[in-house]
C-alpha cells in the first residue's frame, strides 16, 4: 500500500505531528486513542495512521 501514497501529500501532516512533540499522554479532549508502536522504517504512511491510535 505504501506506492499508493505520494511522500509530497505526506509530507505536510508529517511534519505537523513531529511538531506536535510527544504522543503521550493523551487524555481530556483529545480525539485519538494513545500512539501505536511501528518500526524505525515504517512506510510514511503507516507512521502518521499510528500517531493517531490507528493501527497501520
Amino acid at each position: 500500500m505504501e506506492g499508493r501514497w505520494d511522500p509530497e501529500v505526506l509530507a505536510g501532516p508529517l511534519a505537523a505531528m513531529r511538531r506536535a512533540g510527544a504522543g503521550e499522554p493523551r487524555g481530556g479532549r483529545v480525539p485519538f486513542a494513545a500512539v501505536v508502536e511501528v518500526d524505525a522504517d515504517a512506510a510514511d504512511i503507516d507512521r502518521l495512521v499510528s500517531w493517531y491510535g490507528r493501527k497501520p
